[in-house]
């Protein structure tokens, strides 16, 4: 294979660029949970798409495997790298539960947070949000998506793959759609229906698919299927300024939607509930195929992204995900400040700072361990 025009065909390659997409990405949702008028919530889009890409990978590799052989690795790797850090921020909040009553709401989602299913809670109509684990709706859409895929690479021969994740990111915006009308006719308020929509597995199907599609390419299959990579990463900012437009000739000029780069959270106005995760999927697809592929050379941002600090971050980014809303929870309540410009200058650090901390902690004390026992059980 050429040097020009070649693909890296190694199933189990670490890509540092990944890595340090994955570490922006993590902090684009903390800041987000400070300024929620920002539109920073879009970069968990790009989370999903990673996972489709690294899913679809490893699960392609081991295809030829017994069944039972095949799902069980898998589970038991996702069991491993998911439960210990997770758990044990559930176990840390049930235990300040029992000595404090807080948070008061945990022993209501107590039960969809172990199993899971906790995203399916929000269409209740007596659903309220709870801080220090309202993030991990989406986690459970990742392991909701971790009983469908694997079935469906086992099953699927790889020639019809490709057609079946194109489809899905074609249909996923219908589905959405019937989603959202359908929760209408259940009686869902309207400023609830894109919350609903957006914490569906449903609505996040296209993400996985895109990612599964980029691995395709980079591993033998369908290299044709991004050369419309670079006009994809350009269609998030087209689309968010013509929102803005748009939204600005209904209701006028406001700060916060500009801040919101043209993707206002919650907002159902011009259907941004059905065709926003669309836009997401294909520029975060494009940005994941440009910066995997060869022959794109050495790109300014994959330069930056494959810096060392960047790489470190991104590879404890599932960690930092799970610790920083009660990072966030303590530091708002140490200095509960409404001003952008303080929680810019001094929250924002302090956050960041100290989620890397805890979470470093948790990846070498608890998750580590955990995956080097399981590995050496493999081995044994």
């Amino acid at each position: 294979m050429s040097a020009s025009g070649s693909v890296r065909q190694s199933a189990h390659e670490r890509y540092e660029e990944l890595d340090g997409l994955r570490a922006l990405s993590v902090f684009g949702i903390i800041a987000f949970h400070l300024f929620p008028v920002s539109g920073l919530w879009f970069t968990v889009n790009l989370f999903f798409v990673l996972s489709g890409f690294f899913i679809t990978r490893n699960l392609r590799a081991s295809k030829h495997e017994p069944l039972w052989r095949y799902l069980g690795g898998f589970y038991a790797r996702r069991a491993v790298r998911i439960f210990p850090a997770y758990f044990l921020y559930i176990g840390l909040l049930w235990s300040v539960y029992l000595i404090f009553g807080q948070p008061a709401l945990l022993p209501k989602y107590i039960g969809s947070l172990v199993t899971f299913t906790y995203n399916l809670t929000r269409a209740a109509a007596d659903w309220i949000c709870c801080d220090q684990f309202t993030h991990f709706w989406s986690l459970a859409v990742e392991a909701q998506f971790y009983l469908l895929w694997p079935w469906v690479i086992a099953l699927c021969p790889g020639r019809f793959l490709p057609p079946l994740c194109v489809g899905v990111l074609c249909l996923t915006p219908l589905w959405r759609y019937g989603l959202s009308e359908w929760l209408l006719a259940r009686g869902i308020p309207l400023r609830h229906i894109a919350d609903c929509v957006y914490w569906s597995t449903i609505g996040h199907l296209d993400a996985f698919a895109a990612g599964a599609l980029g691995s395709m390419a980079v591993h033998g299959a369908g290299k044709g299927l991004y050369r419309w990579s670079r006009a994809g990463l350009w269609l998030l900012p087209i689309a968010g300024a013509a929102n803005i437009i748009y939204l600005w000739s209904l209701y006028g000029y406001s700060d916060s939607l500009v801040a919101s780069m043209g993707y206002p959270i919650h907002n159902t106005q011009a259907y941004q509930h059905i065709w926003a995760g669309s836009v997401l999927t294909v520029a975060w697809g494009a940005l994941v195929w440009m910066l995997v592929r060869d022959d794109e050379g050495e790109w300014w941002f994959k330069r930056v992204l494959r810096h060392p600090w960047l790489v470190d971050i991104g590879r404890i980014s599932y960690g930092i995900y799970v610790w920083h809303w009660l990072v966030l929870t303590a530091l708002i309540a140490a200095f509960p400040t409404e001003s952008v410009l303080l929680r810019a200058l001094l929250l924002l650090p302090a956050a960041y700072a100290a989620t890397y901390l805890i979470a470093k902690c948790s990846y070498h004390f608890v998750e580590l361990p955990t995956q080097l026992r399981f590995r050496s059980l493999g081995k044994s």
